[in-house]
């Protein structure tokens, strides 16, 4: 029997999560077991589920990596992470002068 992984994704913008879940999912040993769409709903969602990844967005306007909101980001998020790989994820519209 395959391995799984249990991952949430964290993301303000609904239509990323939606794409992503759906890439993920396409894969039989990843399981996207919750989503959030800040970190403050993503610390709720620790409280409920224990992943083995979070995909998380580096800049959203609720508790931002980028802004440096988390100050625990290393991945103890007030004793939730522990064990918890976190990958950051970003997008870079402005070389194709998208406006964001």
């Amino acid at each position: 029997m395959k391995e799984t992984y249990d991952v949430i994704l964290v993301d303000d913008h609904l239509m990323f999560r939606l794409g992503m879940k759906k890439i993920l999912e396409a894969s039989e040993d990843i399981n996207v077991v919750g989503e959030a769409s800040d970190g403050q709903e993503l610390l709720s969602l620790l409280n409920q589920v224990s992943p083995q990844m979070v995909i998380l967005d580096i800049s959203m306007p609720v508790w931002s990596l980028r802004n440096g909101d988390w100050s625990q980001s290393n991945g103890d998020w007030d004793g939730h992470g522990a064990g918890i790989h976190l990958y950051q994820v970003f997008m870079i519209a402005s070389i194709f002068n998208v406006p964001l």
